[in-house]
């Protein structure tokens, strides 16, 4: 249990502390779209990447990260410590 909580908060706020220091850093593969669908949910009310209308993604990550980032003035860092919240508690609710 130690272990498993202990790479799941290395892995998700070492990128948080990263941004904190002034580096902005998505993890590679599918983060960097999903964070601009969420800006897009709330810049102009659309699920949009680029433009175009998205059919290709779900929209409830982009729907989570659009609440966090209006409720934080879209601090990535509060984005990055409200999973490492959920990490640790999906972690201690499956031991």
């Amino acid at each position: 249990m130690v272990l498993l909580f202990g790479v799941a908060l290395e892995t998700v706020s070492i990128p948080a502390l990263l941004h904190f220091q002034g580096v902005r850093m998505l993890l590679g593969g599918d983060g960097p779209g999903y964070d601009r669908l969420a800006r897009s949910l709330l810049d102009n009310g659309n699920f949009s990447d680029d433009g175009g209308l998205s059919v290709s993604r779900s929209i409830g990550y982009p729907i989570f990260l659009a609440i966090v980032y209006a409720s934080s003035q879209g601090s990535y860092f509060v984005l990055r410590a409200v999973q490492t919240l959920l990490v640790i508690l999906g972690s201690w609710a499956l031991y």
